[in-house]
């Protein structure tokens, strides 16, 4: 059982009357202690109203059908609530103000370490050292001796990686894979210091760098012209309003 967060999967029929209760925090820091998620994209604030320990979505920003929600409280860690002079007047709401503080930080403590675990004990995979996180191991970080694994086991899940600026590299650096924003791009790295790009995505379609080899043909969109097979060195594509509308 989790004492800092609750988990809900959006029903059918849910609208903006359908309540999902937050884990308690303390007073009047609901706006700074309390994050909601869908589907692992953190809810801006305007998307939902909070009332006591209650929370709705406004108009416009109702979770889909199957949608994870997942409401967390994350208690200051920081900062003290109240700071204690000599001779002040000490209240039960004071006192406890401070106390919950130390108890939801100790709870949240707890459900992260709960969610992480580390098995030294050889698996099935080869590997003796395993991060497990998440409940039934849903999500697992190994090395078997060999090879290195990131590895998703939910079956009613999926592996998501997620930044505003994304890359894959290889050994020595070299971008492989780059995504920032809207595009992607691929490359290829012949030495330690080279990363030619060879390929990008654009709103209308692709880019390609350098030599395009099919192997297995091209054909116009509407499929009236093109060649199957590979291509001769003299091979020439005449394109029209962007089809390919001739091959020779």
């Amino acid at each position: 059982m989790a004492y800092s967060y609750t988990e809900y999967t959006a029903a059918s029929g849910n609208d903006t009357n359908t309540a999902y209760t937050t884990p308690n925090y303390l007073t009047d820091r609901g706006a700074t202690d309390i994050t909601v998620t869908v589907d692992v994209t953190i809810k801006d604030t305007a998307t939902y109203n909070l009332s006591g320990t209650s929370i709705t979505f406004t108009t416009g920003n109702l979770p889909a059908v199957g949608a994870k929600i997942k409401i967390t409280r994350s208690s200051s860690q920081s900062s003290r609530l109240n700071d204690y002079s000599d001779a002040s007047l000490l209240t039960a709401d004071t006192l406890d103000a401070d106390a919950n503080q130390l108890f939801f930080v100790a709870q949240e403590a707890f459900d992260q370490a709960a969610s992480l675990s580390i098995s030294d004990a050889t698996d099935t995979a080869g590997a003796t050292n395993r991060l497990s996180i998440g409940a039934g191991d849903d999500l697992l970080i190994y090395h078997n001796g060999n090879d290195s694994y990131i590895k998703e086991t939910n079956s009613s899940g999926s592996l998501i990686i997620q930044g505003e600026n994304f890359f894959v590299k290889n050994a020595d650096s070299q971008p492989l894979v780059t995504s920032g924003g809207e595009s992607v791009q691929l490359a290829h790295c012949p030495d330690a210091s080279t990363s030619n790009q060879r390929l990008e995505t654009t709103p209308s379609g692709i880019n390609v760098t350098g030599t395009v080899t099919p192997s297995g043909g091209y054909k116009s969109s509407d499929g009236t012209a093109g060649f199957t097979g590979s291509a001769s060195a003299s091979a020439t594509l005449t394109i029209k309003d962007g089809l390919i509308v001739a091959v020779s």
